[in-house]
């Protein structure tokens, strides 16, 4: 797929879906919960109050408190000393690796789980990977080793603890190098593998290079896999906690893109523009489990280190483990239903014996209200079912037996927020509660359904990355002795993985990653290749694309227009001007809600079109406003019906008496292509309102569409249509 710069035209702010008008932005939209009124600083967010519970696990700031695991480990360093023995160690491609005893590799029961009816049980087992075995001691070193020598493991059976190679650059000088090194040398792109008519592309990064023992490009590319790929849960190196609950979910790597399997787990920016909802399931437990594992690591890390602190003779030991604030992981979500899926997911996966504020947040993030017809299409019910508010803002934090819900942020470990949420949170430069410390020490970003956030504000998502990794205004209590260096010299950006679910790619998103993934260990984009949505019609429709020419971005609406006034007027004139008797049923349908003012205006004031009776919906009209137009345009009072994208995306409206579609722009989605030239024409032919042959649609494109169009007239089509210099019109039947 060629990259190319683009911009979206467009870009009107709305909240939530059922209040366009009321809701049409950060500054109209009015908080539904009487929670977001408040402040989001952590002694008043909520006015929760941080009611300490048994098990509050202070000890990550408090390292001169004794407690009796301590006590159990100086016992175990005495009788280890008293029998002379140590625990033995053993190297692996340059590193220390601590052997594991085979007796521990346990069958766990498994379980089949169900994000929306909880755990069931199944039949399948996955082999568990315990991270600390039992009976094992602490080293001198601060390692962890065994009690007992246990037998001689193969070196390829050993699982790379992914989480400490991505820690590994302790080195502020390392790290320099090799920032200057990815600086010099261009990022590019290597097709690693293919499967399912898809190419995987790995963007090789320089750090490939950086390895003293790669020989030859085969070793390269095997490194920069740090490994083989995971077939399963099992060839993953995970926490104790997280693999006894992840067993249970009967998860199958094979059955995974080679993007979430390679990348994921490898601490790589992941771009997945192929999410489903068949798929999401399974791309969203896998997420979670390395999200909910990295908070682990990190938190037994700093419980470690307390205690070499504690039983260190000097106390002069330089131990870099913390960022400037708690949080590490960041959700940003569509709508209060899909956090509070994804919730439930991390719950199931933590198995907390106690949970704060859960019924709360129950109350708050679920609905079952609002239930819709069949005939409303899959993904509009699973992205709209249920609590459907796109302004909130959560954070969850973990304790060693507890789960609290509506944290302040400053002491959560995972924040999940809309991007309008988060950006009413971050307020803005002007104001005095100005605050983004929260977001300095984000070490992983994700964001699911991206392609709904680019119907609401994008910009929201652009200004949340530009605050993510700064150093902050204020300490918060900070212990700047502890913090790893990359955060004191502003690079913790560079250590930032970015994982992006969405059902397409655009060029908001390709700008995105472009600008703001810098992650020195890689990334992995799926490019898929597509049929083409003009193959998924029952009835014969005549579609031509004209193109016009614009010779930048920014000249693109102008010739747009241009071209639709010059010459898909006169045939829009014609048309209602042939059916002044009978029923015109013309459709304009309009991507940007700019470009469908702008054509409003035109049909309201030019001579041209002042004999053609028409309506329009858009994102912001009312309801009665919507049925009224709708009723006007299938009685044949309206000759033409001027419709917007963001319209259809809320909506999912069925027009009846369509005969003839006129694209203004062609759909971002191309499901949208599919239900508005297939749905709505074979509709009409059905009806007997309309002659199979005598349907028809036109869409204007620009070399700027290049990826809608790859998107509805397939891959192996869309350059010739881009390129050709024989003619500017193609006709499909």
């Amino acid at each position: 797929m060629a990259p190319f710069r683009g911009k979206r035209r467009g870009g009107g702010s709305f909240g939530n879906r059922s209040h366009y008008k009321k809701h049409g932005g950060a500054a109209g939209l009015k908080p539904a919960d009487a929670t977001f009124e408040k402040k989001l600083h952590g002694k008043d967010f909520d006015k929760v109050e941080e009611q300490p519970s048994e098990d509050e696990e202070s000890e990550e700031d408090d390292t001169s408190r004794v407690r009796p695991y301590n006590a159990l480990l100086d016992q175990l360093k005495a009788r280890k000393s008293a029998n002379g023995r140590s625990s033995k160690k053993r190297k692996l491609n340059g590193a220390e690796v601590l052997r594991e005893p085979l007796q521990n590799d346990k069958k766990q029961p498994n379980l089949v789980f169900d994000p929306t009816d909880g755990l069931e049980p199944g039949s399948k087992g996955v082999d568990a990977v315990l991270d600390e075995p039992e009976g094992s001691v602490m080293d001198d070193d601060g390692s962890l080793g065994s009690e007992s020598e246990p037998e001689q493991v193969a070196a390829d059976t050993v699982k790379p603890d992914l989480f400490e190679a991505h820690q590994s650059v302790s080195d502020s000088l390392v790290l320099a190098r090799r920032l200057a090194a990815a600086e010099d040398a261009p990022w590019s792109y290597t097709i690693i593998d293919k499967v399912e008519n898809k190419a995987v592309t790995q963007r090789e990064d320089i750090i490939k290079h950086s390895h003293p023992y790669a020989q030859s490009q085969q070793d390269m590319r095997h490194l920069s896999l740090r490994g083989s790929t995971p077939v399963g849960l099992s060839s993953v190196k995970l926490k104790k906690k997280v693999i006894e609950q992840a067993t249970r979910w009967n998860i199958d790597l094979k059955a995974v893109s080679p993007v979430l399997r390679m990348g994921l787990f490898d601490y790589r920016d992941v771009i997945f523009p192929c999410r489903t909802v068949e798929n999401a399931i399974l791309a969203q437990q896998l997420t979670c489990i390395q999200c909910l594992n990295h908070v682990i690591s990190n938190r037994d890390k700093i419980l470690k280190n307390n205690t070499r602190l504690a039983h260190s003779e000097n106390g002069e030991l330089e131990l870099r483990d913390r960022g400037f604030t708690r949080p590490r992981v960041l959700f940003l979500l569509p709508t209060r239903q899909a956090c509070a899926r994804i919730v439930k997911l991390i719950s199931a996966l933590y198995g907390a014996e106690q949970e704060e504020n859960k019924k709360r947040f129950e109350k708050s993030f679920t609905s079952a209200d609002e239930i819709f017809s069949e005939d409303k299409p899959l993904d509009f019910r699973d992205l709209f079912g249920g609590n459907d508010d796109d302004m909130f803002r959560i954070g969850l934090k973990f304790t060693r037996k507890t789960m609290k819900y509506f944290s302040p942020f400053y002491t959560s470990d995972i924040i999940l927020a809309s991007p309008l949420g988060l950006k009413l949170a971050i307020g803005s430069d002007d104001v005095k509660d100005y605050d983004y410390d929260f977001l300095s020490s984000i070490e992983i970003v994700v964001i699911d359904q991206a392609d709904a956030l680019l119907m609401q504000n994008w910009e929201h998502v652009e200004t949340i990355f530009e605050h993510l990794n700064l150093v902050p205004k204020e300490s918060h209590g900070c212990d700047f002795n502890r913090v790893k260096h990359w955060y004191l010299d502003g690079k913790a950006r560079y250590l930032r993985q970015t994982i992006i679910l969405s059902a397409f790619q655009t060029p908001e998103l390709k700008r995105l990653v472009n600008t703001q993934t810098k992650n020195l260990d890689g990334r992995l984009e799926l490019c898929p290749k597509f049929d083409g949505a003009i193959l998924d019609f029952q009835i014969r429709i005549k579609q031509t694309f004209v193109r016009f020419e614009a010779t930048t971005p920014l000249d693109d609406p102008t010739a747009r227009f241009n071209q639709f006034t010059s010459a898909i007027v006169p045939s829009i004139v014609r048309l209602a001007s042939a059916n002044k008797s009978n029923k015109a049923g013309i459709l304009i349908f309009i991507p940007s809600y700019l470009d469908f003012v702008r054509i409003r205006n035109y049909f309201t004031t030019s001579t041209a079109t002042q004999n053609i009776p028409f309506g329009s919906i858009s994102e912001y009209s009312e309801v009665p406003e919507m049925t009224r137009a709708r009723s006007h345009f299938f009685t044949g009072q309206n000759s033409v019906l001027l419709y917007t994208e963001r319209a259809h995306h809320f909506r999912r409206f069925q027009i009846r008496g369509v005969k003839h579609i006129f694209m203004f722009g062609l759909p971002e989605n191309p499901v949208f292509y599919r239900e508005i030239v297939g749905g709505y024409l074979s509709k009409s032919v059905g009806e007997g309102r309309v002659m199979e042959g005598e349907v028809s649609c036109k869409s204007m494109f620009s070399r700027y569409d290049t990826m809608k169009l790859e998107r509805i007239v397939g891959s192996s089509r869309y350059l010739n249509m881009v390129f050709d210099r024989g003619g500017d019109t193609f006709d499909f039947v």
